[in-house]
């Protein structure tokens, strides 16, 4: 016997030896399972067929969830239930008290079934026999044999246990033969097999294997017949019907949902039953259910007996052969993990020293936190940027020490740091230009990204910095930035000397009038008898002229002086102006047609206001000389101020010469190419890098005859 045992347990130990050794390190399902008992002894794809649309309507109701059903059996129900594998169970009332007093579970709503006009919320057994055995009562069951489902199954079994004791026969003693088998099914033909036998199953499924004609009313008879007005064929008394628990662990609040999801729930939902629909309510009293366990001494209230060693072992040596035997091979499967996890303990010590050494071959800083802000780690590049040390870091918040204020010296908040914005969104940030504060207390400007670690659930746990030195960068900047000042302030005293003879032409009109009005005022002034009125009048044209004067020397002063480098919001009527009067002379000189195209209200821009009036000035400057070859009859210059959007406006100027070849246009924007004799080149390129400076280009289309420079600018609101 022990030799044939232990050839049966033999290959289940290779295969449980062979799990162990494969178990994987994590094995987290990312749906809600709804444990349901399988009590008819169909398969799991045909369990799981059957609750399919009810699984589906769940997954409808609560989208930020996803279900799965899992079948269990009568024996495995409490273990899974016990270890949490499941979020939900579904089965029998004198299963789910067992559960219930071990507080493994919370009871949620009960099933219950429609038969015609009738709700039906309670089921029990039905007892029966060959048409031709000799069995016809309860009492002629002695010494015979009664086959039923499961020995935990309540109206498949304990329902009729609970009737054969009421009348006087002991269903667990030896009055009586007990035979499982695994389905509805097999209890029928067990039963036409032999007409010394009685099956027993619970309420419904007589009348479905007739329905489905699988089997035929004439050939049995029902042992023990009950009417209480209940619509199906019974023998015994009625318990409650099954009822759906939730587990402990699953939040009060989910269940709620659920619960009233279940109550709204259409029987379409649920798997359709031959005797009737089936529908969801709250649960009952369960008082008739415990009532039945203790009776039997059943779970939960069971009374363990007192017995020695030896007989304990006498009585059931084959559990302690297989005691032994689980022992050894649980002894195996822990050597086998202690192995696998000494390996994994040796992987992991290579990887830590890998990443130790990646941190310190990169030339960033690099810096983890937690959730709370405190360090983690730090690489060695960090350490020698900020001089602060490792030890003097790890463990500590390092918002204080490192983004404790502000490059005006004002106080850095936590939460406006946006090292810390990683832990509320969950998402990467990165920032070009910030300060942090070295361990002398010297600012060092950085740049850094932000990003946030999560764990194998997806829950962030903290965040890593990964910033870099941009002091060496800033001062480049810095100096590129005075150079094109410069560069951009010799263009301009280069455009105003190539305006020379056109400025020259403004102040000599004003004071020749000056010169001639004063000789005249002098002239009547030497009379005997002045006409004072007539010499206040020349005055007053001599102080319109000096004022005229004045004007065009302030226009030239503000085009030569070096600019601020801020922007502010301007008008571009004013702008336009500005240039306008630069250039009016110019225009008149050579028979250029000129013309504004402008929306009726103002357009405030964020510029540089000196910048882009030289921009202007360049472009009109550039199409004054293009049209000078073409006939002065044809001359035409435009400039056009469109608005793009409420955001943006963009800023044209049209001519009508002969325009510029495809082959220079590609190149029109680099340094020191120009189209004319005298000029350096220079005009458009600095022009285009002011305009790149406030965030867009100069782009230029131009054909004989249609020739535009043009740009965007943000619009001040």
């Amino acid at each position: 016997m022990l030799s044939r045992i232990f050839l049966l347990l033999k290959p289940l130990l290779a295969i449980a030896l062979l799990w162990a050794l494969n178990l994987p390190l994590s094995a987290k399902e990312p749906f809600i399972k709804i444990g349901i008992l399988n009590h008819s002894g169909q398969s799991e794809s045909e369990i799981i067929n059957a609750w399919s649309p009810f699984i589906d309507y769940l997954a409808m109701k609560l989208p930020g969830y996803d279900f799965d059903i899992v079948p269990l059996g009568y024996y495995e129900l409490e273990a899974v239930v016990s270890n949490q594998q499941v979020d939900f169970v579904l089965a029998n009332q004198a299963l789910l008290a067992n559960l219930q007093a071990q507080s493994l579970i919370v009871k949620m709503s009960r099933l219950n079934t429609m038969i015609g006009d009738e709700i039906i919320d309670e089921y029990g057994g039905v007892i029966f026999t060959r048409r031709d055995s000799p069995i016809k009562t309860l009492k002629d069951l002695h010494k015979k044999t009664l086959v039923a489902i499961n020995e935990n199954a309540l109206g498949g079994f304990l329902a009729a246990a609970d009737t054969l004791q009421n009348n006087g026969l002991d269903p667990f003693g030896n009055e009586l033969y007990r035979e499982f088998v695994d389905s509805p099914r097999s209890v029928v033909d067990a039963v036409l097999a032999d007409r010394n036998k009685v099956g027993t199953l619970r309420t419904g499924f007589f009348e479905q294997l007739i329905q489905m004609r699988l089997i035929h009313e004439d050939d049995f008879t029902i042992i023990n017949p009950q009417d209480h007005g209940y619509p199906l064929l019974l023998s015994t008394k009625l318990f409650p019907e099954w009822a759906l628990a939730r587990l402990q662990h699953i939040d009060a609040k989910l269940a709620d949902q659920l619960t009233l999801l279940l109550l709204r729930m259409q029987s379409s939902y649920l798997p359709f039953y031959s005797t009737g629909e089936v529908f969801w309510s709250l649960p009952s009293d369960n008082s008739s259910v415990e009532t039945l366990l203790k009776k039997f001494l059943l779970p939960p209230f069971t009374k363990p007996p007192v017995v020695s060693l030896g007989s304990f072992i006498a009585r059931y040596w084959y559990w302690v052969l297989l005691g032994i035997l689980l022992t050894l091979s649980s002894t195996l499967i822990a050597i086998a993990l202690v192995r696998r996890n000494q390996r994994l303990e040796r992987a992991k010590q290579r990887l830590e020293r890998q990443n130790a050494l990646i941190l310190s071959s990169v030339a960033d800083g690099i810096y983890g936190v937690d959730t709370h802000g405190k360090c983690t780690f730090v690489n060695q590049s960090m350490t020698l940027m900020t001089g602060w040390k490792q030890e003097d870091l790890t463990g500590k918040k390092l918002q204080p020490l490192l983004h404790h204020s502000n490059s005006d010296g004002s106080p850095a908040s936590v939460e406006a740091c946006p090292m810390y914005a990683s832990f509320k969104d969950n998402q990467p940030h990165y920032v070009s230009e910030d300060i942090f504060w070295t361990h002398d207390q010297q600012a060092m400007p950085v740049e850094y990204s932000s990003t946030p670690i999560r764990d194998i659930q997806g829950e962030t746990i903290g965040g890593v910095v990964v910033f870099r030195d941009i002091t060496e960068r800033k001062q480049a900047q810095e100096r590129q930035a005075n150079h094109q000042t410069q560069l951009t302030h010799v263009a301009r005293l280069s455009l105003l000397g190539e305006m020379a003879s056109g400025i020259a032409h403004e102040l000599n009109q004003p004071l020749t009038a000056i010169a001639m009005n004063a000789q005249a005022c002098v002239r009547m002034l030497d009379e005997k008898n002045p006409d004072i009125n007539e010499c206040a009048d020349i005055l007053e044209t001599i102080a319109g002229q000096a004022e005229r004067a004045g004007s065009v020397i302030t226009q030239i002063r503000r085009l030569a002086h070096k600019e601020l480098p801020n922007k502010k919001a301007v008008s571009v009527s004013l702008i336009l102006e500005n240039v306008t009067n630069f250039m009016l002379r110019d225009f008149q000189q050579h028979d250029i047609k000129f013309k504004v195209i402008k929306p009726a209200d103002d357009i405030f821009v964020i510029a540089q206001q000196i910048q882009l009036e030289q921009v202007l000035l360049n472009l009109l400057r550039n199409a004054s000389d293009a049209l000078i070859e073409i006939p002065a009859e044809d001359r035409t210059l435009s400039v056009i101020i469109k608005r793009l959007s409420d955001r943006r406006v963009t800023i044209s100027v049209a001519d009508n010469a002969f325009g510029i070849i495809k082959e220079l246009q590609d190149e029109l924007f680099n340094p020191f190419i120009t189209t004319k004799a005298s000029g350096l080149g220079l005009g458009l390129s600095i022009s285009q890098g002011i305009i790149e400076a406030h965030g867009s280009r100069i782009r230029v289309s131009s054909e004989p005859g249609d020739t535009v420079f043009s740009f965007e600018l943000p619009i001040h609101h």
